[in-house]
């Protein structure tokens, strides 16, 4: 709206600036033509708040925005946070009805130990190159970062294809992740897979979550699914 406004705005005072240098037999068009007039009056005092009203709204929705980001968008991966990927995963579900749904649950191995030895200098960087593999390897809007070290994924999607994707994104991870890390050390996720119909996100997440912990009991870097 506050572009046509401009727009109209520029395309009126280029009509004036023609009426100005032309003579015209009719009155009410020849007033728009004059510098000042009772109908210039008018305009300027519609157009003028009209204008003011349409930027300030420009800078409300702006602020808007700027808050509904930083309240859905992790900092750090500039991927879902866990209140934006719930929220998504459950508007998923709700269409899904009778069909399944695959929940991969990830968690970097060792990620405690890369800090140690290497810092948080080093373990940001690792963070952000697994938000892009899953960026690079799922669909928009069905995974994001729970917290820490954890990410997650729900997809529409039956076991068989959760565990090839979920084999997918641990190999692009573990090349990905020992590139950026620059040293003789490697980077490795585990991985749990979980497949049902008909249930809320955070149960298909428990029984993912049930999926990674024998991911990690079995020596890490595997993908489990149930």
């Amino acid at each position: 709206m506050a572009v046509v406004l401009l727009l109209g705005l520029a395309v009126f005072n280029l009509l004036r600036g023609l009426l100005g240098i032309s003579l015209t037999s009719v009155p009410w068009i020849d007033s728009f033509g004059r510098r000042w007039s009772p109908e210039m009056a008018l305009f300027l005092v519609v157009i003028g708040p009209t204008l003011a009203f349409m930027f300030l709204s420009m800078a409300k929705e702006r602020l808007k925005f700027e808050y509904k980001q930083a309240a859905l968008v992790d900092d750090l991966t500039g991927i879902p946070n866990r209140r934006a990927f719930l929220q998504a995963a459950a508007r998923l579900l709700d269409r899904l009805h009778d069909r399944p749904a695959g929940c991969l649950l990830f968690d970097l191995d060792n990620f405690k130990a890369i800090n140690d030895c290497h810092g948080h200098a080093a373990g940001d960087p690792i963070l952000r190159v697994f938000a892009r593999t899953l960026t690079d390897n799922l669909p928009k809007g069905t995974f994001g970062r729970l917290g820490g070290e954890e990410f997650a994924a729900i997809l529409p999607i039956g076991a068989k294809d959760a565990a090839g994707i979920a084999e997918k994104i641990r190999h692009a991870f573990a090349e990905a992740g020992k590139a950026a890390l620059a040293t003789s050390g490697e980077v490795t996720v585990s991985i749990g897979c979980a497949t049902v119909s008909r249930t809320m996100a955070e149960d298909l997440l428990r029984r993912a979550d049930r999926a990674l912990y024998r991911a990690k009991e079995s020596g890490r870097n595997i993908v489990v699914v149930v």
